[in-house]
């Protein structure tokens, strides 16, 4: 079976809470787990407790019937210009989407042997899709790193050509280049007791107009047009 890709496309910002840090924190991708059941949970509420007990049962079998990815980034390659009408971009096409996957956990081909540049590149969380087949298929890495294409904190690592495509994201407080934001967003709890109240902070990860996250899907056949509705 192949894998199908489904993108999210974010129309409110996500909080995606990490293990033994409390809500001030959150993630910038969707863990899988987060992603399976909330599945369940829609499975449940379109078609009853009986399938959702069916679809469950079934990972005592063979062949499941899902094997999912967890959501990754994925940013639109351009902004709209001023009075220009605004059309979503197709995250399947790299002209006009840049899609991220997580780092492998080998060195980058290329750079295994720059002890110096170690400590920055430990710092690399996400590679954009033309870095990441470079370093599946062991390409040298080494012309496409330089700072131009290391944004976000050296977060994100992009080709240059995928770099200028996005360029028109810009943080406005540093004026560089940034494809998604985390922050926090003020919260009221209400005592039911005495009514007080008391103010939290909860973390929130914004993506900008046209983007989201993106998943893999494996769904088994008698499965999919259930899980697709």
């Amino acid at each position: 079976m192949d894998a199908t890709a489904y993108h999210l496309r974010a129309r409110a910002p996500f909080h995606f809470g990490l293990r033994g840090v409390g809500l001030e924190a959150t993630a910038d991708y969707g863990p899988s787990d987060t992603l399976f059941a909330a599945l369940c949970n829609a499975l449940r509420q379109q078609f009853g407790l009986a399938t959702l007990d069916a679809f469950l049962a079934g990972y005592d079998e063979e062949e499941p019937p899902l094997t999912l990815s967890s959501a990754f980034p994925y940013a639109p390659a351009r902004r709209e210009e001023a009075g220009e009408a605004w059309q979503p971009p197709d995250p399947f096409d790299p002209a006009q989407a840049i899609r991220f996957f997580p780092r492998p956990l080998e060195p980058p081909p290329g750079l295994d042997d720059e002890p110096g540049e170690r400590k920055k590149l430990k710092k690399i969380a996400w590679l954009s899709e033309g870095i990441f087949r470079a370093w599946v298929d062991g390409q040298d890495l080494k012309p496409h790193y330089a700072d131009g294409n290391l944004i976000q904190g050296n977060r994100l690592w992009l080709t240059a050509e995928e770099q200028a495509k996005v360029s028109g994201w810009r943080d406005p407080e540093t004026d560089t280049p940034r494809l998604w934001a985390t922050g926090d967003a003020p919260r009221v709890t209400v005592d039911r007791q005495t009514s007080a109240s008391a103010v939290y902070q909860a973390g929130r990860v914004w993506f900008p107009p046209g983007g989201g996250l993106w998943l893999l899907m494996r769904w088994r056949a008698d499965w999919q047009e259930r899980g697709e509705l």
